[in-house]
């Protein structure tokens, strides 16, 4: 080692390749144990000794390749994927869920879990000018007792008048 050096271990060669190589730790890992504060101090002397610096992707978690990679070119499908949460996510509060087969699916293959709750208590399938009103107006209470089906979207406004007005009635005693 040269004359002077403050910081020996990173100029071992053999204890950096074990840490970046064979462990899979990352630059930022790596810095406080040899003593560094900064990654790009290591990444210098990873170069400077000969050591391949790894591709981006080849430290990645199966989780973060999924989102960047395979997945959003659609090679990893369902199950496969990482991100998958069994058929069910969430579309604008409401819980939505794969169901391609169903008659009144959106385009993306997904049906709103309060509209097949509703449809399983009623014992058959709704119109689209049916509309589900959940009582407690929390999106994603999908109890049959907190939905409340109404004939069109009219009536559904209505409802939600009446309430905003009962509301405020309340507020103001």
């Amino acid at each position: 080692m040269p004359k002077g050096i403050r910081n020996p271990k990173l100029h071992d060669r053999e204890l950096l390749h074990e840490l970046y190589w064979n462990r899979g730790l990352m630059l930022t890992e790596i810095a406080p144990i040899v003593g560094c504060f900064d990654a790009s101090n290591v990444r210098r002397a990873l170069l400077r000794l000969g050591i391949p610096i790894r591709l981006g992707t080849e430290s990645w978690t199966p989780r973060r390749r999924a989102k960047h990679g395979l997945a959003r070119r659609g090679l990893l499908t369902r199950s496969q994927n990482p991100n998958w949460r069994g058929g069910i996510k969430m579309v604008n509060g409401y819980h939505a869920v794969r169901c391609p087969e169903h008659p009144n699916v959106m385009k993306d293959g997904y049906v709103y879990e309060h509209r097949l709750v509703m449809e399983e208590h009623l014992g058959r399938l709704l119109t689209e000018e049916e509309v589900v009103h959940h009582r407690n107006r929390r999106k994603a209470d999908n109890r049959i007792e907190n939905l409340q089906l109404c004939a069109n979207q009219a009536e559904h406004l209505r409802i939600h008048a009446d309430e905003d007005a009962a509301d405020a009635f309340l507020r103001a005693c």
